[in-house]
């Protein structure tokens, strides 16, 4: 967390002002209005972190639940706590710092564009809360019954056009944690439980596709 806070900050004195355009920090000053945040915390994080920051006011904003209660209830959670509770050990296939590492390896126009999507649908959210509450809807029936096909199309309607970001979030993550899990099993031998998003398992070259490029058979 400390590694997360010294690359989300801005150092030396520069801002947000600095680096995006008049248009995006009119944009994050109106947000920073409708919920009467202090500017001069948000100008001091880089369009990256403040991006994921805000995007927690919109999930709040939208859905019966908040994005902690959902996190809370999330299926991944279900099975760390199984682990916890029978002293299993738990390995992260991708950390923080991992995490971090990605944001922070954005372009600039990728970072602003990031931002500016953030704040468009926290300022403009017209029909799209409820679409999105259907889409959830959807989502979660998909998944209880299997239908992945789906669920794989819903997805990918909402990813839109290939992006860098895009790329980061799916493509390179894929990559990566493929390459931990390879290593998990020709280092450290025995069995394991393999939790990740179901996103994960909708694009071309997922965790599946790398590790089938490594030799194995995956079923």
């Amino acid at each position: 967390l400390e590694y997360l806070t010294e690359k989300a900050m801005y150092t030396d004195g520069i801002t947000l002002r600095d680096k995006v355009s008049a248009e995006t920090y009119a944009k994050v000053e109106k947000v920073a209005q409708q919920y009467q945040l202090p500017m001069e915390q948000l100008v001091i994080q880089k369009p990256w972190a403040l991006s994921s920051s805000l995007a927690l006011l919109g999930t709040n904003d939208s859905f019966e639940l908040s994005r902690e209660e959902m996190i809370m209830h999330g299926i991944d959670m279900y099975f760390l706590t199984n682990a916890f509770l029978q002293e299993k050990p738990i390995i992260e296939l991708e950390g923080i710092k991992a995490q971090t590492d990605m944001f922070e390896g954005l372009s600039p126009e990728a970072q602003e564009q990031y931002l500016v999507t953030t704040v468009d649908s926290i300022l403009e959210p017209s029909a799209e809360i409820e679409n999105e509450k259907d889409m959830m809807q959807n989502w979660f029936s998909s998944w209880k019954k299997g239908e992945i096909l789906a669920f794989t199309e819903s997805f990918k309607e909402i990813e839109g056009e290939a992006s860098e970001f895009n790329e980061m979030l799916f493509g390179l993550r894929d990559e990566q944690m493929a390459k931990k899990i390879v290593s998990l099993l020709e280092d450290e031998k025995g069995k394991y439980f393999v939790v990740v998003g179901a996103g994960h398992f909708t694009i071309e070259k997922s965790i599946r596709y790398h590790l089938e490029q490594s030799g194995y058979d995956v079923e």
